[in-house]
């Protein structure tokens, strides 16, 4: 049994010399890095920088192009494609309409009989709309933008975690590696004790039984060893978690650093203040509970009219896109007011 504790005890301090030793910091700016938690927070403030940019975006214009072809033997359709290629005279218009009654009056056959004929039209259309007051609009741009601000606080606050709990977790193992050395103390200790026993009871100062007891003292001690190495183990296993590094083997990092008490100069009164009013998570639940007041100002914006414009360039030719046969232009205002 000793043979393999001394096998044992071999093993982990060449373990210990190959393992890269790590400090608080260096711990914190790992975990900054590649905590899991904080990645999700990082996503999802990047969603609410979309959703305010979208809200921002729902008050400038719009402006967009088109190309359209059509070729129809529809009356309606191909006399007012005809008509927008400023192609239509009174003659030609005599292909849709029946305007032969006309031939009687005027005592000439000027109207022939309608064919109804195909006609081709190439559209080239630029629009743009500008959307000039909305009150909803305006209240939900503010709501965005307070929310993409709350949600900045929260990554903090996330951030702020990943620290805390990265430094619970390393100073968790800096106490579990120094249970060892009080362990090995404490084995040494007892070694002495053990070896006092055995030399007492070869000079007849005491009987087998202490030495039986020292040795079995000894055996629990040498145990207790092993349970420390073991707690250091599953310690810095659980400070790689914190760090969202979970492909790196315990064995593989040895942390350093001192255990100490640094005495707080102010007291309990002040740091509750500073909570309270620097905290992100509470500072962001203000800003939500703001948002959620102004929520029903936002749907009285129902209630309120709306104003916008919008209008367009046009082109149509019969034969090729992009011609110009025939232009014009549309513009229009709108206010619209919802009563139901």
């Amino acid at each position: 049994m000793k043979k393999a504790f001394v096998v044992a005890l071999f093993f982990l301090i060449a373990v210990s010399l190959n393992a890269k030793e790590l400090t608080l910091k260096e711990a914190i700016e790992i975990a900054l890095k590649n905590s899991y938690q904080l990645k999700a927070e990082e996503r999802k403030l990047k969603s609410k920088e979309f959703e305010y940019k979208a809200a921002k975006g729902i008050r400038f214009p719009t402006v967009s192009f088109s190309e359209a072809f059509m070729r129809t033997n529809i009356p309606g359709w191909a006399m007012m494609s005809e008509l927008n290629q400023h192609r239509l005279t009174m003659t030609s218009s005599s292909k849709y309409v029946d305007m032969t009654s006309f031939n009687g009056l005027l005592g000439a056959s000027l109207f022939p009989s309608p064919t109804y004929p195909e006609w081709n039209n190439w559209q080239t259309k630029i629009e743009f709309q500008v959307p000039i007051w909305a009150g909803k609009d305006r209240n939900r741009n503010k709501d965005e933008r307070k929310e993409y601000e709350a949600s900045k606080l929260d990554l903090e606050k996330t951030k702020q975690k990943v620290i805390y709990d990265v430094t619970k977790a390393y100073y968790g193992a800096l106490l579990a590696k120094e249970a060892i050395k009080i362990a090995q103390q404490a084995y040494k200790s007892v070694k002495k004790h053990y070896e006092t026993a055995q030399s007492m009871y070869k000079n007849g100062l005491a009987i087998y039984a202490d030495v039986l007891r020292a040795k079995v003292y000894l055996s629990k001690v040498r145990s207790k060893i092993t349970e420390a190495q073991n707690q250091y183990l599953i310690a810095k296993r659980g400070l790689l978690l914190a760090m969202g590094r979970d492909d790196i083997e315990p064995s593989q990092i040895d942390v350093v650093g001192k255990l100490e008490f640094i005495p707080v100069r102010k007291d309990l009164n002040y740091w509750q203040e500073v909570a309270l009013s620097e905290r992100p998570d509470l500072v962001a639940l203000r800003t939500r509970v703001e948002n959620a007041k102004r929520y029903a100002k936002f749907q009285k914006g129902d209630l309120l009219p709306s104003v916008g414009a919008f209008g367009y360039y046009q082109m149509d030719d019969r034969y090729s896109p992009f011609g110009t046969d025939g232009t014009g232009f549309m513009v229009e205002c709108s206010p619209q007011l919802e009563v139901v």
